[in-house]
């Protein structure tokens, strides 16, 4: 496990400030990932670390997109069911609190902006149907316009932060697209069967 060296300074400033909801929030987080990597361990996915940010955590994988659809979308799938299974535990205690928290987590993941589970589990999705180098593009598309929808309705300095580093990482995915891939088409070569769902891609 990796962590951000701002994200001391961030739980030093919540604890200072008692702001229990950020440490609330840091901790489900990173629990949401855990539901993420177990699932990694459990189908052999190749981990990198876990990175704790300011305002998140993430699963970094070297083989994403190399598995087979089923196994990637039940990763994916992982995390916010973890923020689920805290929020039903969370509503019998009637901890309310604890029980948005989560919710939160959860929702936010499942937007459909590239880095967010959301947004990867579109793209297996829709490589059922399309080509897969649209695929790539329609989430890019779709990405980037919830960013500037967010950006355009948050008066929040800390929303606004977070959306700049999501268009950031977008910025990255965009120049790197191309070369995953090339990357997927030399696994799918690789493989008695290709790992994509679409057996009749057009590469």
């Amino acid at each position: 496990m990796k962590i951000h060296p701002f994200t001391f300074i961030y739980i030093f400033l919540a604890f200072y400030l008692k702001m229990s909801n950020y440490i609330g929030f840091l901790l489900f987080s990173l629990l949401h990932e855990f539901g993420h990597y177990l699932a990694a361990c459990y189908f052999q996915f190749e981990i990198q670390y876990i990175m704790v940010l300011p305002f998140g955590a993430f699963l970094a994988l070297n083989d994403f997109g190399k598995h087979p659809v089923t196994e990637e979308l039940i990763m994916l799938l992982c995390g916010p069911l973890v923020n689920v299974f805290f929020m039903i535990v969370f509503y019998f205690l009637h901890q309310r609190y604890l029980l948005i928290i989560n919710m939160f987590i959860c929702l936010f993941n499942i937007l459909p902006v590239y880095p967010l589970d959301g947004s990867k589990i579109l793209h297996l999705l829709l490589s059922y149907f399309l080509d897969y180098q649209l695929c790539f593009q329609i989430q890019l598309k779709m990405s980037l316009l919830l960013i500037a929808i967010g950006l355009a309705w948050t008066h929040s300095l800390g929303r606004m932060i977070v959306f700049m580093y999501l268009f950031y990482q977008n910025i990255i995915y965009y120049k790197n697209y191309r070369l995953i891939l090339i990357e997927t088409i030399l696994s799918d070569h690789h493989h008695t069967q290709p790992v994509r769902i679409n057996y009749q891609l057009k590469y």
